[in-house]
């Protein structure tokens, strides 16, 4: 059946689908795997790669189903790559919308976030933990800015360091936390870069 249908152009194919032949869809979706993908990683979307491939035989579906070779004036090809991009526009404009959102309530989301990690049994055993792996500067600034919110400048009035320094510090305590959670060992007095 597959050769039979390699000699069929777009046109028999998608007269194909829209009478509801589903090996003539999954024919087209072979055909048009390279070119969706083409266009996902046109869009730098390529970390997203599976969902958004799966969107593009979507609408690869829903395109062969709607287009009409007498009403537009362009191949199928365009047709369809036309949609995809509209659709992928769509995508970018939702997440970044989300993100805005997102960004909006980051203090109310963070506050509840480690609201309910204070109150957690787990809380005081994790500050255990960091307390073992960082230095006494490092813990002090890690706590002051990630588990009570201070800015910058507070913690430079409280600990006397200048920013750069706190930045470093933080960093610092970031990457051993994540080392000692999986299982690596760092040296303490070890530069991290």
């Amino acid at each position: 059946m597959m050769p039979a249908r390699a000699r069929l152009n777009d046109f028999e194919l998608i007269e194909a689908v829209q009478a509801g032949d589903t090996a003539a869809f999954d024919w087209m979706a072979t055909k048009y795997h390279r070119f969706i993908a083409k266009i996902i990683h046109r869009f730098n979307l390529a970390y997203d790669f599976d969902d958004l491939h799966q969107e593009g035989l979507m609408v690869l579906y829903r395109s062969a189903l709607a287009f009409d070779q007498h009403r537009y004036k362009k191949t199928f090809t365009r047709y369809f790559e036309t949609n995809f991009k509209r659709h992928l526009m769509s995508v970018i404009r939702t997440r970044k919308h989300r993100r805005h959102i997102e960004y909006i309530h980051e203090g109310e989301i963070r506050e509840n976030v480690h609201r309910i990690q204070e109150t957690s049994a787990y809380h005081t055993l994790h500050l255990a933990e960091v307390k073992k792996v960082l230095t006494e500067c490092e813990y002090r600034v890690y706590i002051l800015r990630e588990m009570r919110h201070a800015s910058i400048t507070l913690i430079a009035r409280l600990t006397g360091l200048d920013t750069k320094a706190i930045y470093n510090a933080v960093h610092r305590a970031k990457a051993k936390i994540k080392a000692h959670y999986q299982g690596e060992n760092l040296d303490k007095s070890a530069p991290i870069w």
